[in-house]
């Protein structure tokens, strides 16, 4: 006779669920991972989830808010306040953070041609504050008071060409 093979328990998923989550740090990367989808429903449904993992009657307590109204809060058709979903982190020990988008910051590459002026110490000794009015090599005050730009090069704006 052939030995009988011992059937393994499954367990029922979310009782599973509700005892992983009461790892902090798994807690932390699960709504993370849930915030990544984009859909604010799956975030919600989500939080219900480490919510019940710490306990609705604990995070009731602690935010003074009636259970009915976390549940409400915490499901796919929760229209949370700010206030709320952040009460219901500081409960469980997490909170919201913010993150770019984009991982690639565009650096604009300097230009090769530039006037030596246009350099921060060029630009700190060119606009000499004369009268409430600031001179600058190629700009010049006009017949009305009015700031243009010069007609001829001035005298000490020098040019630093990239060759």
């Amino acid at each position: 006779m052939a030995a009988k093979k011992k059937q393994e328990r499954v367990r029922d998923f979310d009782d599973y669920l509700v005892k992983a989550l009461k790892d902090p740090e798994l807690a932390s990367e699960y709504l993370n991972a849930a915030m990544a989808d984009g859909d604010i429903r799956v975030f919600l449904m989500a939080l219900g989830d480490v919510a019940k993992a710490v306990g609705m009657s604990k995070i009731a307590a602690a935010t003074e808010l009636d259970r009915a109204n976390i549940y409400r809060a915490v499901s796919d058709a929760g229209n949370p306040l700010i206030s709320t979903v952040a009460a219901i982190l500081d409960t469980i020990g997490l909170r919201l953070t913010t993150e770019l988008i984009h991982k690639e910051v565009s650096v604009i590459e300097p230009p090769s041609r530039v006037l030596a002026f246009e350099t921060r110490a060029g630009m700190q000794a060119a606009f000499q504050p004369i009268g409430g009015v600031y001179e600058a090599p190629g700009i010049e005050v006009n017949e009305y008071g009015l700031q243009v730009p010069s007609t001829a090069p001035a005298a000490n704006q020098e040019l630093a060409l990239a060759a």
